[in-house]
């Protein structure tokens, strides 16, 4: 105890000492020092660092292991999931297709891609390519997120699309979506005759050298230099298996949180976003399109320090009395930082092997208010006695009478959306069993209340908790089944029953 009191005392007497001068050689010492204290304070088992001034990777280092079992340690060279900072990537390709003239931010989608369907005819037909990326669809936040998870294709995804309900106007407030991301891929796709990988390959690892980044999941482990990805599931930290749908869920999702790279190569790719475009002497990307991916499309909320709008796979903060560009990612196993000062030519890339993590957002702020001179702020320890406050004041539950449930055959039948298509329910070895009909998933329901099960102990950890309610009919048999879940959005959690 003494000894992290002491290191504490030491750690604000050098904030004090370091923020007169915010050259950044004298500013690296303190922010290394806060990096290795702050992310055990998180119990993150892993993180990657690097810092881009005036193009220039100035400060690279890895902190903590790539597995909790082998120990390995995390280099910069670590490659990791970099989820939606990816969305980014997509949006330069799409900016590069309107700079050849083949597509213009004002088309409208169903022109450049017929098989666009919103639930709204009228929003399908006004849908243009400048909105697909800036978060204004009208669409419920994460709608449609989980479907990633129970082995739906990118097709399958965007034909679904059809069917989720708008939580409000097209067009007005911003709520965060995944999908239109594979709508860009695909336009991407239909105009340059690749796939959305073959493009990142080609037109940005290959112009920028990222040689050891990658956008599959075979990928992923090519240098043999990986990190193994953990997310907290009942506070317990949880390895997510290579192999199961968690893990593969970022690359179903490829333009919109499929890149996998590391801190030299995200670099590469943060100085070219600094130099507006240009890396080298090779302009890939005309100014007037970068300006565009970097301007403000969608208001995405305000504070008393701070202002954010969503631009195009970007986001633009106005924080304190300093311009910011940044955009998180997040896997099921990872959680990335990429944000940069475009007015000083300084960015930041954190990149870690645990999700839920808020540290890497926390970390980019710490360093550009040491570099900006204004008064220092411990982001990290604020967030976390806010946490431990809204512990504190979480209101109890009220209590619930239980019930026995029906015979468990009342339960068993075909059920039907047109989101979820068939499910079938079973008895199976005494307790009930929900099969995704075609998918080859099943999950196992153990009785919560009366006629409520609830999906437990599943591979798929992201479902369980799940809520799978029946709706009984006079004759004392299931008529419906209701998923409730916060993944899934209003309208689709009904299925009726068919058989």
């Amino acid at each position: 105890m003494k000894k992290a009191v002491f290191v504490l005392l030491v750690v604000v007497f050098l904030a004090g000492c370091i923020i007169a001068n915010h050259e950044i050689a004298e500013i690296i010492p303190f922010f290394d020092g806060y990096v290795q204290e702050n992310m055990e304070l998180w119990n993150i088992p892993g993180m990657a660092v690097g810092i881009v001034k005036d193009g220039e990777l100035v400060f690279s280092k890895g902190y903590g292991v790539k597995d909790v079992e082998t120990r390995e340690p995390v280099t910069p060279e670590t490659i990791f999931q970099i989820g939606s900072t990816s969305k980014a990537f997509t949006s330069f390709l799409l900016a590069q297709l309107i700079d050849r003239g083949e597509v213009n931010w004002k088309d409208r989608v169903v022109d450049h891609f017929p098989e666009f369907r919103m639930y709204d005819p009228w929003v399908t037909s006004n849908f243009l390519i400048e909105d697909l990326m800036a978060q204004h669809s009208g669409l419920p936040p994460y709608s449609g997120d989980f479907m990633a998870f129970l082995n739906y294709s990118r097709d399958e995804i965007i034909q679904k699309m059809r069917f989720i309900l708008p939580a409000n106007t097209f067009r007005t407030d911003f709520a965060y979506q995944n999908n239109l991301f594979l709508v860009a891929g695909k336009i991407i796709e239909n105009h340059s005759g690749l796939t959305w990988e073959e493009n990142i390959e080609k037109e940005i690892f290959a112009a920028l050298g990222m040689d050891e980044s990658s956008d599959t999941l075979e990928g992923y482990f090519e240098t043999g230099n990986y990190a193994t990805t953990y997310s907290r599931y009942n506070e317990e930290l949880t390895r997510i298996e290579f192999d199961g749908n968690s893990f593969k869920f970022a690359y179903i999702y490829g333009p919109a949180g499929g890149i996998n790279s590391n801190i030299v190569d995200m670099s590469k790719w943060l100085s070219l976003q600094m130099n507006k475009g240009v890396f080298g002497d090779e302009v890939l990307l005309s100014r007037v399109q970068y300006d565009f991916l970097h301007r403000p499309a969608t208001f995405a909320g305000s504070s008393d320090s701070r202002m954010l709008f969503y631009c195009q796979g970007w986001i633009y903060e106005q924080r304190r009395d300093y311009r910011v560009f940044w955009h998180n990612g997040e896997t099921i196993g990872c959680k990335t930082m990429v944000a940069y000062l475009p007015d000083d030519d300084l960015g930041i890339v954190v990149l870690s092997n645990l999700a839920g993590t808020n540290l890497p957002e926390l970390l980019a702020y710490v360093l550009f208010d040491l570099y900006k001179e204004v008064e220092f702020i411990d982001y990290s320890g604020e967030y976390m006695r806010t946490q431990i406050d809204n512990l504190k004041t979480v209101p109890e539950e009220p209590e619930i009478t239980f019930s026995d449930p029906l015979p468990l055959e009342n339960y068993v039948g075909i059920y039907y959306n047109d989101f979820f298509e068939k499910v079938a329910v079973s008895v199976k070895e005494g307790h009930l069993t929900m099969e995704l009909i075609g998918r080859d998933i099943t999950f196992d329901l153990e009785f919560f209340n009366r006629d409520s099960f609830v999906i437990t102990n599943s591979d798929l950890f992201e479902m369980n908790g799940t809520v799978a309610a029946f709706s009984i009919d006079k004759t004392g048999v299931a008529e419906s089944l209701t998923l409730r879940s916060e993944m899934i959005s209003k309208g689709l959690e009904t299925l009726y029953r068919i058989e």
